[in-house]
């Protein structure tokens, strides 16, 4: 992190634990220390696998993909998802600018270049509930980190979809099925776009989202998040 940014940032705390921070980070050593990043990923949905393998089960068995890759920071785990529930129910909004930060280091390393940023959409219902989509709170700091435009409203969510928490994998791609619109954007065709969100889990959202983006003209799409889980 920038130790410049922190000066000016909300707080002088951990944004996992509340500890008093004197390094000039966002998290203290014991809480990040905790995070249990991703060092090799299924060079597809971005899952966590051993350093033999260059995908998993999962993406092994399947033939079509709409996107070309998911990028994930860290395992739905521990502090993470302490952070990701901070994020997503705490009203912590700051968090976003957290892990705008970690996905833009892992972005670099890909050495990946990004024409547009967009968004995983909410539901209207949710929105009003939340007050914010932590999807678009995140890919708004990495805009300003990266200075890669963020396409505003490419989605609409027209279907009030199931929990995915609840449902098996299979089950999860049904669900998001016919769940988004994508609007007309001449600026899109031929470009490589990147979704963001906070987690990606069996690539079922961002399936379909990367599936409305190329019938729109895309040319690549990557997905971005900070957990994978």
């Amino acid at each position: 992190m920038d130790k410049f940014d922190f000066l000016f940032g909300e707080n002088f705390t951990c944004y996992n634990c509340d500890d008093e921070i004197l390094e000039g980070e966002y998290l203290c050593k014991d809480c990040y220390s905790k995070i249990n990043f991703i060092a090799h990923a299924c060079k597809r949905c971005g899952e966590q696998v051993n350093e033999y393998s260059s995908y998993c089960d999962k993406c092994k068995e399947r033939k079509n993909f709409c996107f070309e890759k998911c990028i994930s920071v860290a395992n739905l785990q521990g502090v993470a998802r302490s952070l990701v529930y901070k994020l997503k129910f705490g009203g912590k909004r700051y968090i976003a600018y957290l892990f705008a930060h970690f996905i833009w280091e892992k972005l670099r390393q890909e050495k990946i270049d990004i024409d547009y940023l967009c968004y995983v959409p909410v539901s209207l219902k949710r929105l009003k509930e939340r007050g914010y989509n932590q999807a678009r709170e995140i890919a708004l700091h990495l805009s300003k980190i990266s200075n890669i435009p963020v396409k505003e409203n490419l989605f609409l969510k027209i279907k009030d979809t199931a929990d995915q928490t609840t449902l098996t994998r299979e089950d999860r791609f049904k669900n998001m099925s016919g769940a988004f619109f994508a609007l007309e954007d001449k600026d899109i065709k031929g470009k490589t776009i990147a979704i963001i969100d906070d987690v990606i889990t069996t690539t079922a959202t961002v399936s379909e989202l990367s599936k409305l983006l190329k019938r729109r003209g895309a040319g690549k799409v990557y997905a971005l998040s900070f957990c994978h889980g």
